[in-house]
């Protein structure tokens, strides 16, 4: 049996799904026995290939975080 890296994200991150812009938290990592989910707060399961980490739980914020930040919110208003 071979040993698994550390998970790419970790519970508080905020990521992105690839080729997306919407905003995600990671809610909980749910290891299997082929992959490794992340639950995010939309209540979806992704796999580490498609998301993208944008933020980490415990970092200020940085430019990628603030654009991505102000689309969501102008998709929000309509």
């Amino acid at each position: 049996m071979t040993k698994r890296n550390s998970p790419l994200f970790s519970v508080g991150d905020t990521v992105r799904e690839r080729w997306r812009t919407r905003l995600l938290t990671v809610e909980s990592v749910v290891e299997t026995p082929i992959l490794r989910w992340y639950i995010v707060s939309s209540g979806m399961a992704f796999d580490e290939d498609r998301l993208r980490l944008v933020k980490r739980a415990d970092e200020e914020t940085n430019e990628v975080y603030e654009i991505l930040t102000k689309l969501n919110e102008e998709d929000s208003k309509g």
